[in-house]
């Protein structure tokens, strides 16, 4: 199942980018060590984590959602930025969308930005031949997967086990 908040019509003045729809950015410099990024937030996922940092902006079914010409716009402001050096396109979950609106997505980003900006993406890792077939097609500079334990588990403990390492320190904790 797919969770998004309620859906809005795109009028012939303000379509949307296919189905996807960002309701949310950030700045960062701590996303990807050394780089400082923008990260906007698809509202859609597959899953329902407790502790998702999102989950706010994927339970609000008021959220309004960037028009294509506005997602467009602030791509050419980030293509005119010095200090940006990558786009982290996450989520919720990007990979459950059809393929060809991830390929459109990320190929209109990569056709705003600079050459020098890398284009990203953050996953739950759940849609591997997605990531598989957008790296094939080298249409990313990089992927992300977040760790994803199951409720009620301590999270430190388990994604120790799956990544197989013994100190938090090793997993940023």
């Amino acid at each position: 199942e797919i969770h998004t908040p309620g859906l809005l019509v795109p009028t012939e003045e303000h379509a949307m980018i296919p189905i996807m729809k960002f309701a949310d950015f950030s700045e960062s410099f701590i996303d990807s060590p050394g780089l400082v990024s923008v990260t906007f937030n698809c509202l859609a996922c597959n899953l329902a984590c407790s502790g998702c940092h999102n989950r706010k902006i994927l339970q609000d079914s008021h959220l309004a959602v960037f028009t294509e010409p506005e997602f467009v716009a602030m791509l050419d402001r980030i293509a005119e930025s010095v200090l940006v050096d990558l786009v982290i396109l996450s989520g919720g979950e990007l990979t459950v969308y059809p393929m060809s609106e991830i390929v459109a997505l990320v190929r209109l980003v990569k056709s705003r930005v600079r050459e020098d900006q890398l284009v990203r993406i953050d996953t739950n890792g759940t849609n591997p031949e997605v990531v598989d077939r957008l790296v094939a097609m080298g249409l990313v500079d990089g992927v992300v997967m977040d760790v994803k334990v199951a409720d009620g588990l301590s999270c430190c403990e388990e994604a120790r086990t799956v990544l197989g390492v013994s100190s938090p320190s090793a997993v940023g904790w």
